[in-house]
């Protein structure tokens, strides 16, 4: 036998067996957060009215790491917000960040301001604006907003 033939079959049975080591199931895994095992669907809100608004903000309250949810006008007027803080002097960095994002194919964005996290999704005429500690899962809250559609 030829000592390239060896080679070739132990090159071989190696990559046999690392094929095998790629074989995963889902016992392989550990889900233990119950909002990961579904794929993510679209939400639709109709921002112009109350009670979607509500269902909105209730929905990112629950997030981890959210302090406020605030949903205004893209003029920055505060329709409705639940939030530890005042959050009126943030109408105008939801303005001038709709203005940014305004005409362009981006529809989020995130910044660290101080020592918060400020994410904001334009929708329509609203915005709906997130603050959050600055530990919050970031891909996580992106996510989210992301899903969110208005309704037409």
């Amino acid at each position: 036998m030829m000592p390239g033939g060896a080679a070739q079959q132990n090159a071989s049975a190696l990559d046999d067996l690392a094929e095998d080591d790629w074989e995963f199931g889902e016992d392989d895994f550990e889900l233990d957060d119950p909002e990961y095992v579904s794929a993510p669907s679209l939400r639709r809100y109709d921002l112009s009215q109350s009670a979607d608004q509500d269902r909105l903000i209730t929905e990112l309250g629950r997030v981890s790491g959210v302090q406020s949810v605030m949903v205004c006008r893209q003029n920055g007027e505060v329709v409705q917000s639940r939030s530890l803080n005042d959050l009126t002097k943030l109408g105008s960095v939801v303005a001038a960040t709709v203005m940014l994002l305004r005409g362009r194919s981006l529809r989020l964005m995130s910044a660290q301001v101080g020592g918060t996290v400020v994410c904001v999704r334009p929708m329509g005429e609203h915005a709906v604006a997130v603050l959050a500690d600055p530990g919050v899962n970031i891909g996580r809250l992106l996510s989210e907003l992301g899903q969110l559609q208005e309704a037409v």
